[in-house]
């Protein structure tokens, strides 16, 4: 299996990648990343990527890459079409590399526009970055 390590991730000293991910995956990750957080730096995309990981391992949510991205009222950039038209930047390349070397934001689960809080009814509020709202699961 082709498995894709990006160009500036040669540079991170990875020893044994704990996420693998396809190419197809890896460019999935990258462009719903850089459609959805692309003005908010490596750190705004990396957490994006944590969500769609932590979706994929997560019982209540599909579990491959493209399920997630794709599945219905959940990635508005991936029903526009809009990740098809971005130009993946560095940091977002760089990004994918933690999220490869197993570095993910364990608790979140979904994010939002902070001007919205649509999604407080299914998660806890957990914290903002930048444009916005991450959530993580609600503890019942």
């Amino acid at each position: 299996m082709n498995f894709y390590v990006g160009a500036l991730a040669a540079l991170l000293t990875l020893s044994q990648p704990v996420n693998e991910y396809s190419l197809e995956d890896a460019q999935l990750l990258m462009k719903t990343a850089q459609a959805e957080a692309g003005n908010q730096g490596e750190d705004g995309m990396w957490l994006v990527m944590s969500v769609i990981e932590n979706r994929v391992e997560s019982e209540d949510f599909p579990n491959t890459v493209k399920e997630v991205v794709y599945q219905d009222g959940q990635f508005a950039t991936a029903e526009s079409g809009a990740i098809d038209k971005v130009e993946v930047s560095n940091d977002c390349h760089i990004a994918l590399a933690r999220i490869e070397k197993g570095e993910v934001a364990k608790s979140v689960i979904a994010f939002e526009n902070k001007r919205s809080r649509s999604l407080d009814k299914y998660f806890s509020s957990a914290f903002v970055y930048r444009d916005h709202r991450f959530y993580t699961p609600k503890i019942n």
